[in-house]
């Protein structure tokens, strides 16, 4: 390749360089070969039609270009939620549909496509990247009825969202979030009652006896990542290690996590999160804030520090949480930056009067009038968040 040419995967695209042509693409959209990339919006299009890698050219200086023709978007410049929803919508249904595919090829002991994931997990990510709470609410209101995929999909939310917080490239990024989405597909291998651990039927003897069995779906999880063949060692050290501790409690190997890279500490957190969050103890969930009380209390199992830092980014009413103002009105929460007490919150309904209002986005930060009295539990009046976004 010529002085000045350099091929990239699509992942360290950067606003500002030229685009000499199009290396590897999936898909059969007709996309120019050529070009100045002005922004990460325009990166994240040509991830979407689906190219993989491109070719720059080093010598072009984006400084020929006029100010006003270039706009350096910075990959952690944070858009507001009401811009970001509607690609939110379409990264979390594109993500969901290839996962959901991919485990009903591992299901049948089939491969799945790994660059279709890639793909969809880069979009994912990119919308994340611009602000977590669109993609955070979207996965967090919706129920899904294969718990795995649930559980896959929030907690590699979770896990960009850390990242993105930490201000890891989204390119290192991508290698740890498809871990994140794979951590658990050595249960799809294992009985229906592993798969689905909230299952309201199971009974505390089958509980205890998946307990025991549970530890295998590390191991499955490993034999099925090494005869894909194509994931990178950060995506499979995340379903090796996410079960092991700091103090070495955990499993299969009983491995500290205390020397490791911070990315598995930050995941095992987000793992046992979820988990408690919803599946809880003996099939019974546990609310968000007693999740992190029951997380600060096994300190010696958690990297404390890293365990704030989550507390912190994910907040007391994560988005998607359904709350009641003490005026009685009940709001779902959008974007909780800022003061994580008075996010902005999506007004839907009045308790008091008994019906749905119009509705109407505050942010109680400046809205000193409302304050959130607690949660709220849409579902027994036929609330579902997942309507409102």
């Amino acid at each position: 390749m010529s002085d000045g040419l350099q091929r990239i995967p699509i992942t360290r695209l950067l606003p500002g360089q030229y685009v000499v042509d199009i290396s590897q693409q999936i898909g059969h959209m007709k996309v120019a070969s050529s070009g100045w990339v002005r922004t990460q919006q325009e990166i994240n299009e040509l991830v979407a039609k689906g190219i993989v890698s491109v070719t720059i050219d080093t010598t072009q200086n984006a400084n020929q270009l006029e100010a006003d023709d270039f706009s350096f978007q910075d990959q952690f410049v944070r858009v507001p939620f009401s811009q970001e929803i509607e690609n939110a919508k379409a990264s979390v249904e594109n993500v969901t549909s290839v996962l959901e595919e991919s485990f009903d090829y591992i299901r049948n002991e089939n491969l799945f496509d790994v660059n279709a994931l890639h793909l969809a997990a880069m979009e994912f990510i990119a919308s994340i990247y611009r602000n977590s709470a669109p993609a955070l609410a979207l996965v967090r209101v919706k129920h899904y009825k294969d718990f795995q995929v649930g559980h896959a999909l929030r907690c590699a939310a979770y896990y960009a969202a850390m990242l993105r917080k930490m201000k890891w490239p989204t390119d290192v990024a991508q290698n740890w979030v498809m871990g994140a989405l794979l951590h658990d597909i050595g249960k799809l291998t294992m009985s229906k009652s592993i798969q689905q651990p909230n299952d309201k039927t199971l009974t505390n003897k089958q509980r205890a006896e998946n307990e025991f069995l549970v530890v295998d779906h590390v191991e499955n999880g490993l034999e099925i990542a090494m005869s894909v063949g194509s994931l990178t060692r950060e995506s499979i050290d995340v379903i090796r290690l996410h079960h092991e501790k700091i103090d070495g409690s955990g499993y299969p190997a009983g491995k500290k996590l205390t020397d490791i890279n911070d990315a598995l500490r930050i995941f095992s957190i987000v793992n046992a999160f979820d988990n408690l969050t919803r599946v809880g103890i003996n099939g019974k969930p546990i609310g968000v804030l007693q999740a992190y009380r029951k997380l600060m209390t096994l300190d010696g199992e958690f990297d404390n520090d890293m365990l704030q830092r989550f507390i912190q980014n994910i907040g007391v009413y994560p988005p998607g949480t359904l709350v009641k103002l003490k005026s009685g009105k009940v709001g779902l929460v959008l974007d909780n930056v800022g003061n994580h007490l008075r996010p902005f919150v999506k007004v839907i309904y009045n308790e008091n009067l008994g019906h749905h209002v119009t509705a109407k986005v505050f942010n109680l930060e400046t809205s000193r009038n409302e304050e959130i009295e607690g949660l709220y539990y849409g579902n027994k009046r036929g609330i579902f968040a997942e309507n409102y976004l």
